[in-house]
């Protein structure tokens, strides 16, 4: 077998980050091994484990899966201390990840972290094991929060930002995307509130329910009325733009798919119904005030974000949502304004590719020659 680096991403974001990690760890002649998506495969990389397994979301959804997750340490470890692993690159997912960088870092391999966890949302003690490792940020404030804790983090721009800034923006259709979840648990649990809503909505646009993967699109079409439309979510980016700037307004969870929606001109709210445990901790120890990126970016509470806590009445916060869908979609002028925006704050740093190839010419091509 030849050297080869080792990746790790669990979900669907980090699937969509890792495909340029994997296109730039090819374009330099070397192997990738690890745990990623479909883009990551179809870019090169050769996978371990099914990807399917790793999405979870909530203390509810991790709990009874904890012996798996276990297994799959053993697994990436057992990769990683391998002396053909020339390096490891982290992507997104804390919980294992931040593991594996400590263990990797212990057996003398270099780390690159490419969208580390946000601590300046919560349990900013995760950047102690960051110390000696490349850190790659997309946001402002992640950069200010690991650099007050002594760690260097460099700014690069996000491959969505990279796509759009020479796309035109689609003309609005008539249409409502509702994205409930990229978990499939998630997607569970905001099932009901999601389909309620879609009726709701249905008086001024025509409801969409949107998948991450073809296996929750085939868990929505099972569920769904036939006559509630359901589409994948491209995954080529300039196909997302496309997609996402045609939407009359998007509702969904917190996550990269919102920010996207702002980028494309098209408002957006956040709507969640979070487990009982993970709200109670979330109102304990989050420090933020918002929990779309679009809105601690803006630094304002500019779109709805409503969350279905434990005993509370949800149809009151059903007809606030719908209010507040109503005036914003007439706001078109302003939320072309807010896009703008976010534009000019996101648009500074290397590339994805740029920082990763320099990552890997200093420290594993450098040590192969």
């Amino acid at each position: 077998m030849s050297p080869y680096v080792v990746l790790f991403a669990g979900e669907d974001s980090g699937d969509i980050l890792g495909e340029n990690v994997v296109s730039a760890i090819c374009s330099l002649g070397l192997k990738s091994r690890g745990i990623g998506g479909k883009r990551m495969s179809e870019a090169g990389l050769e996978s371990i484990e099914d990807f399917e397994k790793f999405p979870v979301s909530g203390f509810f959804d991790v709990l009874p899966r904890l012996f798996f997750f276990k297994k799959i340490l053993r697994l990436m470890k057992r990769e990683i201390s391998n002396p053909l692993c020339k390096a490891f690159i982290a992507i997104d997912y804390p919980g294992l990840n931040l593991k594996l960088v400590d263990f990797a870092k212990k057996c003398g391999k270099p780390v690159l972290y490419l969208s580390p966890p946000q601590i300046f949302a919560w349990k900013k003690k995760r950047a102690n094991v960051l110390q000696g490792t490349k850190t790659l940020v997309f946001f402002p404030m992640e950069k200010e929060s690991y650099e007050k804790e002594s760690i260097s983090a460099e700014k690069i721009k996000h491959p969505f930002v990279e796509a759009i800034e020479n796309t035109e923006i689609s003309e609005k259709e008539n249409k409502i995307y509702l994205f409930p979840g990229s978990r499939c648990k998630v997607l569970r649990r905001n099932f009901e509130l999601y389909a309620e809503m879609a009726t709701k909505v249905s008086a001024i646009g025509q409801p969409i329910f949107v998948a991450s993967r073809m296996s929750l699109k085939k868990e929505l079409e099972k569920t769904l009325p036939r006559n509630i439309k359901v589409e994948l979510s491209p995954v080529n980016a300039k196909d997302r733009i496309a997609f996402l700037s045609k939407a009359k307004f998007v509702i969904g969870n917190p996550g990269t798919a919102l920010l996207e929606s702002a980028l494309c001109a098209t408002p957006y709210a956040v709507f969640v119904k979070p487990d009982f445990l993970t709200y109670f901790m979330g109102k304990l120890f989050l420090k933020i005030k918002s929990l779309s990126l679009p809105n601690l970016l803006l630094k304002e509470s500019y779109f709805p974000e409503i969350i279905i806590a434990p005993f509370t009445n949800k149809k009151k916060k059903m007809d606030d949502l719908y209010q507040m869908i109503e005036k914003l979609i007439c706001q078109k002028e302003e939320i072309c304004f807010k896009r703008e925006k976010l534009l000019e704050i996101l648009k500074e740093g290397n590339s994805v590719q740029k920082s990763v190839t320099e990552f890997l010419l200093q420290f594993v091509c450098s040590k192969s020659h």
